[in-house]
């Protein structure tokens, strides 16, 4: 045979066989092309032209190139490629034809039950595998055959089948036969079997193990999915199967019962018999024993959930997500994701210019190489996640040269370069969960989601920059402990449910799950005198009562309002409960805020905090055994408490709505702590935690202290159905909080930056507040709060919001389930709340948090925590109906001056941007309620609440109020004066008034009202 010029292309081993025997039949090999490192440095080697792409070698044609062999190649080829050989282009298949065309055909044969296989040399035309054979070699399919070792058959009988070929064109033979008669199946490289990967326990033993055969590729890529088997709380991968003898005490047992572990796997009860399974792992790969395999089953005996078909919406998610497989394993295995060093400024806004967002990365989002950038990328509208898919997908940039220094040209190249990989990633959207099982490079990688930078695109459809917005988190490590979770109940009663017999029932039936499902705490609260909580007056009787239905949940008040009780009353009753219990209680003191309650003992009202720690001392007296004197009707009584506890020393929590001082003192006192969101974002709450764990330190105490954080709860299918349910309850749940809290303003964190005359016009606003104004703000502070302060949404949501927590050092999470709720709705999604509480049972993912969003580049930037966890920047405002603009050429600079001496008033901050957001600012409904009334005053009626909600910055406020001014002459801003002297009183909760002059902002903004008005 003359010798022959040719072109190779392929990614695995075979290319170099054939290569090897093309080179010593004296034949020329004119380029390789191959983007696989060992077969390129084979091409090195043998001093061969490389290219990476197809479309490297158009740029510069190789010469009288007779033949272009594909040899594992798995991509579609240009016609202008195929052009390049003289005599034609041929391909490996590995496959038979035409019933097997396209991509991973030997598992799909082996899922379809085939006896036989082969493979086929083709001639290539423009349709996938179509063309005219030139070799064909068949074999049999053994019993026990796997897709590996079917893999090995063909790469075989390819080997074999290119001698063959070549011995066919020294013939002269070019031809080829055309395909036999029959049907035409193209497997596409999206196509994945979830109908057979999602093992059916109905099914029979031998199709089960057949099906997990032809998902196994041994230690190579593997190309579909892995088999898995469907538990209740998580879905477990699946590596080996084999029918085994039945015993006699099984054959009685139900298909699809777990019958047990052993030293090797899993027994499973199937449709005809009896399946062994080995080989187990988690869906990112981790292996898991049998033991741990059976327990996250819920044991031996589990009768596994009835298999269904999965949906079309997860059907199609998971097609959307492998069709950028192939990018997001480059990416994962390119990535070296770094820790933010705690020195890391991180930027403070939110990003709509890509060079913005460019900048930002650059600063912390490096990879460890220093030569990429490594984030986690999620898109906040794509579809939810499920089992198939995971919403984190890895962006992972190179850096053009010049990005060290600076340099401006290289900085529009990254820009660029994001751009580019943000919009390929959106065509995903998601990453299939068992990709780093699939593929072997990728053990041992950390889950995009557990990277360090976080980056969330608000908009999902749609061309970025043009419909996007960026927000950043950082994730910092901290130490690995459990994050437990428990249940928190409150009550929210109507008039008409008060003489309801069953009002107790939700808090007894979701005990008795608790205690059964490893939660670790039941708390009930104290509440007096109102709908509001009003089931339970005394934490220690509810405890009691539960203690007798319960034998592994601690039982705790959540509060117990000590100013409220005598301390021998206090240690008295809970030592009942303790031994009631079996040493299971533990109590948070409050030091209570609602006025009324103090009809119990008024006496303390005055000094009800320093009353609350003092008595807390002597209950741990007393609780130890001590003998205190308290006065009696006829002088001192020395009084040591009975019955004794079982416990030596009484747990202790105290309770804070975000004082930063009572941190501190809990801290000091060697107390643990309970707090909340209702007041306090969680960027707020690190930086107080961190100084509670300072004092218990400073303080001498054993250990570090437990810090539990009440938030409200419901998880169930997705977001959007969880947020239909709880809209009406938790909307009529900050109604009557904001009541209660607007009539102890000065006890919550959230509202220390009122006056006196602000409490007032706080009244008047509520007075007179219209039914659709109450309505708007309402429905702003539920978004809100259901946004960034509740275990709210699907599952991944919930899990997201717990590591939140988790990240800014909080041990636990007291679920409040019991809010306005029907007992039925809450039972119901206790068992999703506890499918997450065992994501987090024995290790956390700690993300600690850096604030990305609000701050002006120009404004300084408040100290933020190295632990702070970010608000999600305020997404793009929704256009408001447009008012007409009466005066175009306006000035607004006095507008804009009013404004921000508003703000300044309300938020407490003395320097505002203009780019700056009132809410990432700490504004909050009720400050919105003021605002709303300062500019009603000021501007104009017409002002809606959802107007402030639209119009977020200072300079699009400014804006909009010019809209809706005409003055008679453009004013101008004016000059300062003399400020006003303004007394601001110190709160009643111990906290020292903001350091600001209100006198000189109100000042202000009514010098510049009166220029607006012209008087």
């Amino acid at each position: 045979m003359p010798p022959f010029r040719c072109v190779l292309l392929g990614e695995q081993a075979l290319l170099v066989e054939c290569g090897e025997r093309l080179l010593a039949a004296g034949h020329t090999i004119a380029a390789v092309v191959t983007d696989t490192p060992r077969l390129r440095e084979w091409a090195v080697q043998r001093s061969l032209r490389v290219e990476r792409t197809p479309e490297a070698l158009l740029a510069a044609p190789p010469a009288d190139v007779d033949w272009l062999f594909a040899i594992t190649w798995l991509k579609p080829l240009a016609d202008e490629v195929l052009a390049l050989g003289r005599r034609g282009a041929l391909n490996f298949h590995d496959g038979p034809l035409p019933q097997y065309a396209g991509l991973n055909t030997p598992m799909w044969a082996l899922l379809n039950g085939e006896a036989r296989h082969g493979i086929r040399w083709h001639r290539m035309t423009g349709e996938v595998d179509a063309g005219r054979v030139m070799v064909a070699r068949d074999f049999a399919i053994d019993a026990d055959e796997t897709a590996f070792s079917l893999n090995a058959k063909c790469f075989e009988a390819g080997l074999a089948g290119f001698d063959a070929l070549l011995d066919r064109l020294a013939t002269g033979d070019e031809a080829g036969e055309p395909q036999p008669p029959g049907e035409r199946r193209v497997h596409f490289g999206a196509d994945r079997p979830m109908r057979e990967a999602l093992l059916d326990p109905m099914r029979p033993a031998v199709e089960l193990a057949r099906i997990v055969r032809a998902l196994d590729n041994g230690a190579y890529w593997q190309a579909l999915l892995k088999p898995r088997l469907r538990f209740a709380e998580t879905d477990v991968l699946v590596a080996a199967a084999e029918p085994v003898e039945m015993l006699p005490t099984e054959t009685t047992l139900p298909p699809a019962t777990l019958i047990g572990a052993d030293a090797d796997g899993l027994r499973l009860r199937c449709g005809d018999g009896v399946l062994h399974l080995g080989g187990l792992a988690r869906l990112d790969g981790k292996r898991l024993s049998a033991d741990e395999a059976l327990a996250l089953a819920g044991g031996a005996g589990v009768r596994l959930p009835a298999w269904a078909l999965p949906g079309n919406d997860e059907a199609k998610a998971l097609r959307r997500a492998v069709r950028h497989e192939a990018q997001a394993r480059t990416a994962l295995q390119r990535a070296q994701p770094m820790a933010v060093p705690s020195t890391a400024v991180v930027p403070e806004e939110g990003f709509t210019d890509p060079q913005a967002l460019a900048r930002a990365l650059l600063a912390v989002g490096r990879g460890a190489d220093g030569r990429h950038l490594a984030v986690g990328l999620r898109f906040a509208n794509a579809c939810e996640p499920s089992r198939w898919v995971d919403p984190v997908l890895p962006l992972v940039v190179e850096l053009p040269d010049g990005t060290a220094t600076d340099d401006g040209a290289a900085l529009d190249v990254l820009a660029s370069r994001l751009v580019a990989a943000i919009d390929a990633a959106r065509r995903a959207s998601h990453l299939p969960s068992d990709l780093r099982a699939r593929d072997p490079r990728l053990a041992g990688i950390a889950a995009p989601a557990d990277w360090s930078v976080q980056l969330q695109l608000d908009e999902h459809m749609g061309a970025w920059p043009a419909l996007g917005r960026a927000s950043l988190a950082i994730q910092r490590p901290a130490a690995a402990r459990a994050l437990h979770f428990g249940l928190f109940f409150w009550n929210v009663a109507e008039e008409h449910d008060l003489g309801r017999s069953d009002k107790y029932r939700l808090l007894l039936e979701s005990a008795r799950f608790a205690d059964t499902h490893g939660f670790n705490a039941v708390w009930t609260p104290e509440r007096h005198f109102q709908a509001f909580g009003g089931l339970f007056p005394n934490p220690a009787v509810t405890s009691a009562a539960l203690a007798t239905i319960t034998s592994k949940v601690a039982l705790r008040a959540g509060s117990c309002v000590v100013p409220l009780h005598h301390p021998i009353r206090i240690a008295e009753e809970w030592a009942v409960v303790d031994n009631l219990s079996n040493g299971r209680v533990g109590i948070s003191i409050a030091a209570g805020w609602a006025t009324p309650d103090f009809a119990l003992r008024p006496e303390n009202h005055a000094e009800a905090k320093r009353v609350m720690f003092e008595a807390a001392e002597q209950v741990r007296r007393l609780w130890r055994g001590e003998t205190l004197e308290f006065p009696g009707p006829q002088g001192p009584v020395a009084v040591r408490t009975l019955p004794r506890p079982l416990q030596a020393e009484l747990p202790i929590w105290v309770t804070t709505a975000g004082n930063p001082e009572t941190f501190a003192e809990a801290g000091r006192m060697g107390a643990h702590l309970l707090t909340h969101l209702l007041g306090q974002s969680v960027e707020e709450l690190a930086a107080k935690i961190a100084a509670y764990r300072k004092a218990w330190r400073e303080a001498g105490h054993a250990g570090e202290g437990i810090v539990s954080l009440m938030l409200h709860t419901l998880v169930g299918d997705n977001r959007e159905a969880v947020a239909a349910v709880v809209r009406g309850p938790m909307k009529a749940y900050l109604k009557t909080a904001m009541a209660l809290v607007k009539a102890a303003a000065w006890q919550f964190p959230t509202f220390k930056r009122m006056s006196a005359e602000q409490g007032q016009n706080l009244d008047a606003f509520f007075q007179s507040a219209s039914p659709e104004d109450m309505d708007e703000l309402l429905e702003f502070a539920f978004q809100r709060y259901f946004r960034d302060s509740g275990l709210f949404g699907s599952e991944s949501d919930a899990i997201a919001m717990a590591r939140r927590v988790a990240g800014i050092d909080v041990d636990e999470i007291a679920c409040l389930i019991d809010f306005g709720l029907e007992a039925d709705t809450v039972l119901a999604h206790l068992p999703a709340l506890d499918r997450v509480r065992a994501a987090f049972a024995t290790s956390r993912t700690a993300s600690a948090n850096a604030s990305t969003g609000g701050r002006s580049a120009s404004a300084p930037k408040p100290a933020t925590p190295a632990a702070a966890q970010p608000v999600p920047s305020t997404p793009a405002p929704t256009p408001a109906p447009q008012r007409p603009a009466t005066t175009p050429s306006i000035d607004t600079s006095a507008i804009e001056t009013t404004l921000r001496a508003h703000w300044i008033a309300l938020l407490g901050i003395d320097d505002i941007g203009r780019d700056d957001n009132f809410f990432d600012l700490g504004g909050h409904s009720l400050l919105v309620v003021q605002l709303l009334r300062l500019l009603r005053e000021g501007f104009s009626e017409s002002i809606r609440v959802t107007d402030l909600f639209r119009h977020v910055t200072l300079a699009a406020q400014t804006r909009f109020v010019a809209s809706l001014v005409a003055p008679a002459a453009p004013p101008q801003a004016p000059a300062a004066a003399p400020a006003e002297a303004v007394d601001t009183p110190a709160t009643a909760g111990g906290e020292a008034p903001i350091a600001l002059d209100r006198g000189r902002a109100r000042a202000e903004a009514r010098r510049a009202l009166t220029a607006l008005r012209g008087e």
